[in-house]
């Protein structure tokens, strides 16, 4: 592979054509290729057709930041953690095998829990109460559960707030599927 700029220099060549060169290519427009002659002894041509300067470079890596920073943005809400880590005070493992995972969920009234993420469960209301979540988004809702309702829940990332006047007890059931028989 070929470099896109090719020079062969006269080493007696002053140092102002090599300047001159440079301020050339930084103006150069990228859709012609460019032969400067400063001397009889110094010749530099341009092989390319795209002359990165310090400009477009700053702009590229602009635009692949900010690319990045988006992918980042939109994958958040599978970054959030697992509740028994995002608030261990609200949930505690009571088992985990190859075939589910339970969750025992306890709340008291104005207790809040960090951003976390559920797969889809299977809850079982133990003690009922009034909980609000709110989305990554910012939306929120306001749920009722009464004690002994039991509901199957799609999968959700959110934050939760025990908005009631009890405390609130529920177990929550992940089934793993995938499982080989």
């Amino acid at each position: 592979m070929r470099c896109g700029i090719s020079c062969s220099t006269n080493r007696s060549s002053p140092m102002g054509n090599q300047n001159r060169f440079f301020a050339e290519l930084a103006s150069h427009s990228p859709q012609q290729p460019v032969s400067i002659t400063p001397s009889k002894d110094t010749q530099y041509v341009i092989t390319h057709p795209t002359i990165i300067t310090w400009r477009n470079f700053v702009r590229l890596t602009s635009v692949l930041l900010g690319f990045a920073l988006a992918l980042v943005f939109a994958s958040m809400p599978a970054l959030a953690q697992d509740p028994v880590k995002a608030a261990p005070q609200a949930f505690k493992e009571l088992l985990n095998n190859s075939e589910v995972r339970v969750l025992e969920y306890s709340s008291k009234p104005g207790q809040k829990e960090a951003m976390h993420s559920h797969p889809a469960i299977l809850l079982y209301v133990i003690q009922g109460g009034k909980l609000k979540s709110t989305a990554p988004d910012g939306t929120s809702k306001e749920m009722e559960y009464k004690t002994g309702d039991i509901q199957w829940r799609e999968a959700v990332t959110h934050t939760g707030e025990n908005v009631g006047t009890t405390e609130m007890k529920s177990l929550l059931i992940e089934v793993k599927h995938g499982r080989k028989r």
